[in-house]
C-alpha cells in the first residue's frame, strides 16, 4: 500500500508543475515600427504603498510566458505585441497600451487594460473570458473586440465578430436624501 501511495503522489507531484506551466500566456510576436522582432523592453509599472509608479525596464521575447505574477506593463510606441493563452484566445496590444494579466485558469481568463488599446480574438471563453478596465468589464464568448482606455474620459469597446456585455459597478442614490442603497455589480 505505501510503495502505491508513494506511486501516486509522485504522479501528482509531476503532473502539478506541468499543468500550472500552461497557466501563462506565451509572446507569439513583437513588431517594431512595421518588422518582426525577437524581444523589446517593455516598462513594467510597479506601484508603491504611497500610490508613486516605478517604471522599469522588462525585457519581452517570443516564446516567453507571461502569468498574474508579470508586473503590469506598458507597451512602447511603435511597438505591437501579440500573446496567446493556453484556452487558444489571442490578443493584440497596440503601442502604449498599460496592460495586465489578472487570472488563467482552466476556467477561464481575466485581464485589465488600465490605457489604451488592445484587440482580443476570443475563441475559448470557457466558464469566463473578462477584461477589466476601471470600473467597467467586458465579459464575452467567442468573439473579437477591442477595448481602448482614455482614462479619465472615456472607454471605447469596438465588437468586430460576436457580442460583449459591458458591466459597470456603481451605487444607487435616493435623489430626496442622497443616500447609498446598494452596490451594482
Amino acid at each position: 500500500k505505501s510503495i502505491i501511495f508513494i506511486i501516486v503522489l509522485f504522479s501528482v507531484l509531476l503532473y502539478v508543475p506541468a499543468f500550472a506551466a500552461d497557466l501563462s500566456v506565451k509572446v507569439t510576436s513583437i513588431t517594431v515600427a512595421g518588422k518582426l522582432v525577437n524581444s523589446v523592453m517593455v516598462k513594467a509599472i510597479t506601484v508603491a504603498k504611497n500610490g508613486a509608479e516605478k517604471r522599469d525596464d522588462l525585457k519581452f521575447s517570443v516564446g516567453d510566458s507571461l502569468d498574474r505574477n508579470t508586473p503590469q506593463f506598458s507597451v512602447p510606441s511603435k511597438t505591437v505585441v501579440v500573446l496567446s493563452s493556453p484556452n487558444t484566445n489571442t490578443f493584440t496590444l497596440n503601442p502604449g497600451v498599460i496592460f495586465s494579466i489578472c487570472t488563467i485558469t482552466g476556467k477561464g481568463e481575466s485581464y485589465l487594460v488600465r490605457e489604451g488599446s488592445a484587440w482580443f480574438s476570443v475563441k475559448n471563453a470557457l466558464d469566463f473570458f473578462r477584461v477589466n478596465s476601471f470600473k467597467y468589464t467586458a465579459a464575452v464568448k467567442g468573439t473579437e473586440f477591442c477595448v481602448d482606455v482614455d482614462p479619465g474620459k472615456e472607454i471605447t469597446y469596438t465588437v468586430s465578430k460576436g457580442v460583449v456585455e459591458v458591466e459597470r459597478e456603481g451605487k444607487v442614490r435616493i435623489a430626496a436624501e442622497q443616500k447609498e442603497v446598494a452596490d451594482i455589480k
